[in-house]
């Protein structure tokens, strides 16, 4: 049996509680508070832009995984026309339209979208965000309180050594450093690595640094050096990072479904 306990930022309520047996992606938490306000660009009077990079917080190539309309979808209002987790991996942001109409184009270097309004009237240039907390197993709820909520699931562990930052879930992305190196460098950190977890030796900083930057979710390393521990300690990154013997490495080689990686509890489950 694991154990995942999951933290309740502040201004957020348990929508489930103890006892209840939740699914993979259940919502557990949401908040009351308004809905965050986008910026968007009135182009013409029947056309709306939405920002969708920005929104998400992604770099403007990787908007189009996490989209939820495409060119020539109609949209309501409250329709949701993009959504990801975000760096946690149990937060799930959510882009919501306030505008009636047609999607008119997405541009993929920019990240933006646009709606065309079915109306000759100005269209309303807001849309609005927000989040709410999923459970990223399936298992039961043994704690649930405002503070936190604790799941107890029978999906298999495994145990690092050393860690920081919370729960984060994603595929497995091998990595080995180039030529005679010994860590990964700035230059290995490609967006085909953003929303997974890193599996590698030893990674420098600047590359840390990136991974954090374009959104890596988390590192597992193999043979972490005490320098990058050290940094890892003083610190505040939005990555999740583990330290990890070789002989687990060796087994996530071969995992192909998501991991939830837990740096502060030191754990990996792994989802069958």
């Amino acid at each position: 049996m694991t154990s995942l306990p999951i933290s309740l930022p502040p201004d957020y309520s348990p929508v489930v509680k103890k006892g209840d047996k939740v699914t993979n992606g259940q919502i557990l938490a949401t908040t009351k508070k308004k809905p965050e306000m986008l910026r968007q660009e009135s182009l013409q009077a029947s056309e709306t832009m939405i920002d969708l990079a920005e929104a998400l917080s992604v770099s403007d190539g990787a908007v189009r995984k996490f989209l939820t309309k495409a060119p020539g979808d109609t949209v309501s209002s409250g329709d949701i026309v993009a959504q990801r987790l975000v760096a946690t991996g149990l937060k799930k942001l959510i882009v919501y339209s306030q505008v009636i109409g047609t999607v008119s184009r997405f541009e993929r270097d920019s990240g933006r979208l646009y709606i065309r309004s079915e109306s000759s009237e100005a269209v309303v240039p807001i849309a609005a965000k927000n989040a709410d907390i999923l459970s990223p197993l399936a298992g039961t709820i043994s704690v649930c309180n405002n503070d936190q909520i604790v799941i107890e699931s029978e999906d298999k562990a495994l145990t690092g050594s050393e860690g920081f930052g919370g729960s984060v879930t994603g595929e497995i992305f091998v990595l080995t450093p180039e030529g005679d190196k010994a860590a990964i460098v700035s230059s290995q950190i490609v967006k085909e690595a953003i929303g997974k977890i890193l599996l590698l030796p030893d990674i420098e900083r600047e590359a840390l640094a990136k991974a954090d930057a374009i959104g890596v979710v988390g590192i597992l390393g193999t043979e972490l050096s005490e320098e990058l521990l050290e940094h890892c300690r003083s610190s505040k990154l939005d990555i999740s990072i583990l330290a990890i013997d070789p002989a687990i490495g060796k087994k996530l080689v071969k995992f192909k479904n998501p991991v939830i990686l837990h740096g502060e509890e030191k754990s990996i489950i792994l989802q069958e």
